[in-house]
């Protein structure tokens, strides 16, 4: 089974080479990441018309000869998720400069309330999200031979994605109530297992230490609110 879900650098250097299936694939996951950055930026539903242009475009510039995906590079500054914060940010720009979007660039938004994350942090944390699905996929690509890690995942699954009790965790899964704690505390390092693989394979070259530091970062992107 292929990894699809996630934009690895081979997978950006064949979608910049035109191969549609890997297009596909980086339009399924960003998409989501450029909508929900347009949508806080202007205040309007992911649904509306002007976001979902807005989205296209991005689209565009990337994957057109020439475009944005083939110039990027795996050592920038803040990795690939920095590169395309930047392709998004200045099509929105250029579609205001063009009369076509009437809102205000980022930086001269009204004040926003204590509570209300910014359209970046609004970006960062759908780009979180994108790289927290492709380490659960990877954990999920582990249980497929190992009877012991899908156990730990179906916990995990339970526990954090149908809010149950670790009761009901342990009733599910046929266990004592005093196993679910150490299981949800192995799944959990298996998770960060994945997150560190995932943001090894986006950071090519980087230390262990900064790579921990990216998932710290990761981290806490998915906890604003």
């Amino acid at each position: 089974m292929e990894r699809e879900d996630h934009t690895s650098w081979t997978l950006v250097g064949r979608a910049a080479a035109g191969e549609a299936g890997s297009r596909e694939a980086f339009a399924r996951v960003y998409g989501h990441v450029i909508s929900a950055y347009l949508s806080a930026r202007w205040r309007k539903p992911p649904q509306h018309e002007e976001v979902l242009d807005a989205v296209n475009e991005v689209f565009l510039q990337c994957f057109k000869e020439g475009g944005a995906l083939g110039s990027a590079e795996q050592r920038r500054a803040g990795g690939f998720r920095a590169y395309l914060y930047g392709v998004t940010r200045n099509v929105a720009g250029s579609l205001r400069r063009r009369g076509t979007h009437e809102t205000q660039p980022e930086e001269d938004a009204p004040e926003r309330a204590d509570s209300e994350i910014s359209p970046s942090q609004t970006f960062d944390r759908a780009f979180a999200e994108a790289i927290t699905r492709e380490a659960r996929y990877l954990m999920s690509v582990w249980a497929v031979t190992d009877s012991a890690a899908a156990t730990r995942l179906k916990a995990l699954e339970l526990m954090y994605e149908e809010s149950l009790p670790s009761r009901e965790v342990a009733a599910r899964l046929g266990l004592e109530p005093e196993a679910v704690y150490p299981l949800l505390s192995r799944a959990r390092k298996d998770f960060k297992a994945a997150l560190l693989q995932v943001m090894a394979e986006r950071h090519p070259g980087e230390t262990r230490p900064e790579i921990e530091r990216r998932c710290v970062d990761v981290l806490g992107a998915l906890a604003r609110r």
